[in-house]
């Protein structure tokens, strides 16, 4: 299990807006160099039209966490999301966006790999257990939780956790989780 602080994180500009890198596998891969099996991350599009970098060999899953978002692959589909929604397409499609949104994104380089993205919400003093059959990625979007009764993340945190580990989260608040599972 590894802890992410939001205070420990860096972010950087896209054409569309600011991203930042939650957390990516193998621990000493580079997005850069695109050397990743998977890599979790949070963006801002902050262009009313954007084009999404073309990314062959990658399975991507955007969420959209504030804000709605239409998606046009053209020549595939195109479809409106709105908060928590999620679409899964493939990195070589041509991409653009309408709206302004900030999202969740899964990126998958791993053929052998799948995974998908899932919004939770847990009420006060409400406790909850997670185990992974892989990885497991637990992103705190809004409100404080208790990990194992000792730990307490706030807005921003993240936990990475494998099949080894079993998480177990209080929420001290109403509390928003992007659950993010890849197997």
């Amino acid at each position: 299990m590894k802890i992410i602080y939001l205070k420990e994180l860096t972010s950087s500009s896209w054409s569309g807006g600011i991203t930042t890198q939650l957390f990516i596998f193998p621990f000493t891969a580079s997005y850069k160099a695109m050397n990743f099996d998977f890599r979790i991350s949070k963006a801002t599009i902050e262009m009313e039209t954007s084009t999404f970098s073309r990314l062959p060999g990658i399975q991507r899953t955007l969420m959209v966490l504030n804000g709605s978002l239409k998606l046009d692959h053209h020549g595939q589909r195109s479809l409106t999301l709105n908060q928590f929604e999620s679409d899964c397409f493939q990195g070589d499609w041509v991409t653009t966006s309408s709206g302004t949104a900030s999202d969740f994104n899964l990126m998958i380089r791993d053929s052998s790999l799948s995974g998908f993205l899932k919004h939770v919400r847990l009420k006060d003093s409400v406790d909850i257990c997670f185990a992974a059959k892989g990885h497991g990625f637990i992103h705190i979007y809004q409100g404080t939780v208790l990990l194992d009764n000792k730990n307490e993340l706030k807005a921003g945190d993240s936990i990475y956790f494998n099949l080894f580990d079993k998480i177990e989260l209080k929420g001290k608040t109403k509390v928003d989780l992007i659950l993010c599972f890849i197997e």
